[in-house]
């Protein structure tokens, strides 16, 4: 249930196309034919069903985050040393752990608007309350009990846990694109290093 054969798998693959295959050619490629290539090919195994890795052990998710770090440093200036966040928002990419949430949000949203699937939609509850709401305020989800330690990962608890910490202006978003926009911007200025975690040299370039 942890997925570790999964993730090794996925590792093994990340690095050897990183290391064999896109280190060779990446004298050649400009920065922006190297992220498409990168997105296309590795980093779409990393986001491959990763909302399944919701609550899995954090070295399981550390690997991932290692491989997709070795990506972008082999994109971006930064050497491996520095700051592993730098590094990813130097590519605006967001770290596993919030991958994966978002990868939940997105699902969410698009059952709360559509009710597609319906074999998901039907997972989430609109919490009742008796107090005044704006109009501007997004109901949010019911929180199931949950008796196990292995039922916590389960979407219908995941879902709701994630979805009601965003903003109403993300919930609110009046398209796809809109809300998709505003969701990375917000999770990527929740998770932007400080100045006392970027290396002086990030500065300069």
């Amino acid at each position: 249930m942890c997925f570790d054969s999964h993730v090794g798998a996925v590792v093994r693959s990340c690095n050897y196309y990183t290391c064999y295959a896109l280190r060779h050619v990446r004298k050649h490629l400009t920065t922006e034919t190297v992220q498409i290539i990168a997105c296309s090919v590795i980093l779409s195994r990393i986001d491959y069903c990763n909302s399944l890795l919701y609550g899995a052990p954090v070295a399981v998710v550390e690997m991932l985050h290692k491989a997709q770090n070795n990506v972008a440093s082999h994109m971006s200036s930064l050497q491996m040393c520095q700051c592993q966040t730098t590094t990813l928002n130097s590519v605006r990419w967001l770290p596993v752990h919030q991958r994966i949430q978002y990868r939940i949000v997105v699902i969410t949203h698009k059952a709360l608007s559509t009710s597609i699937p319906a074999y998901i939609d039907e997972l989430l509850q609109r919490q009742v309350t008796t107090r005044f709401l704006r109009s501007t305020d997004a109901p949010p989800l019911s929180v199931p009990w949950i008796h196990t330690e292995t039922a916590k990962r389960a979407y219908c608890l995941a879902a709701p846990n994630v979805w009601n910490l965003l903003l109403n202006d993300i919930c609110n978003a009046s398209s796809l694109s809109s809300f998709h926009a505003k969701l990375k911007s917000h999770i990527l200025q929740l998770h932007r290093p400080t100045r006392d975690d970027i290396p002086t040299a990030a500065f300069l370039h």
